[in-house]
């Protein structure tokens, strides 16, 4: 483990606002360091909660659930629909949105979509150590086209931050799957949630596919770095019939909330 990784695996808490977002999440990286065995081991804990406990599969670090999914809310939203809520997740890394949906709402029925293997892996061994049942889990990416691309991974990213645009000279390279879900949702007339967090690919998600507008409720972490010019995303959505109800999260890391119901 060299220097250049522990520095990219810290330096993120710095990014932060707010004293104990800030100190849990430098204290989870330093746990993480301090017990991680290779790049490829995957470590496990148990997070117990309020309503029960989570089992956590991971490699390299548990800091974004510590600070994105605990203490910064980031992934908490009121739905309707309490008992069995149809929910789309993109971008589900290692499953820790899939694990909290399905904390809050047990029954909800979720479509999930990772194109990382390693990732993807992970997201798999969560659901099934948690023994969570209607969700359907899918080993690839989504964007407006099917088609394969490369995909780039920072090392000492824990698979957060991985997207088709290379960034650093180092990044490794993997060939991943693209597919545009407008086929596929044809059917549904509408879904209760949609998660969108495609690292770049939220763009031509927006601008060119038709399934988000059928979502009631939209959580969506945009990243500015990679958004292209004159392309107004909150006009996009306000466009669709959503209004926008929050922002949730602080400095550099945070999600957006629409609703097509002003009230909620």
């Amino acid at each position: 483990m060299d220097i250049n990784y522990i520095a990219r695996r810290l330096t993120f808490s710095m990014e932060l606002k707010g004293t104990l977002p800030k100190i849990n999440y430098f204290f989870q990286e330093l746990l993480s360091l301090s017990t991680r065995i290779s790049p490829t081991g995957i470590q496990q804990v148990t997070w117990k909660g309020p309503k029960g406990d989570i089992i956590l599969n991971y490699y390299d670090s548990l800091a974004c659930w510590r600070a994105e999914v605990i203490d910064l809310h980031m992934l908490d939203i009121d739905l309707p629909n309490k008992e069995s809520p149809l929910i789309i997740d993109i971008g589900s890394n290692l499953g820790f949105s899939v694990l909290w949906f399905k904390y809050q709402y047990p029954d909800a029925i979720i479509h999930a979509y990772e194109p990382v293997k390693k990732s993807f892996d992970i997201l798999e061994k969560n659901v099934v150590d948690n023994d969570l049942h209607n969700c359907s889990l899918k080993n690839f990416g989504v964007s407006d086209k099917d088609e394969f691309v490369n995909i780039y991974h920072h090392p000492g990213g824990a698979g957060l931050g991985d997207n088709v645009f290379k960034q650093y000279e180092g990044d490794e390279k993997e060939e991943i799957r693209l597919v545009n879900l407008d086929p596929e949702f044809d059917h549904i007339e509408k879904f209760d949630l949609l998660k969108l967090d495609a690292e770049g690919s939220e763009y031509p998600i927006l601008k060119n596919c038709n399934f988000w507008k059928k979502a009631d409720k939209i959580i969506i972490e945009f990243h500015e770095n990679f958004k292209p010019d004159n392309l107004d995303y909150d006009k996009i959505i306000r466009d669709a019939g959503f209004y926008h109800m929050k922002k949730v999260g602080e400095g550099k890391v945070y999600v957006d909330y629409y609703s097509k119901d002003l009230t909620s």
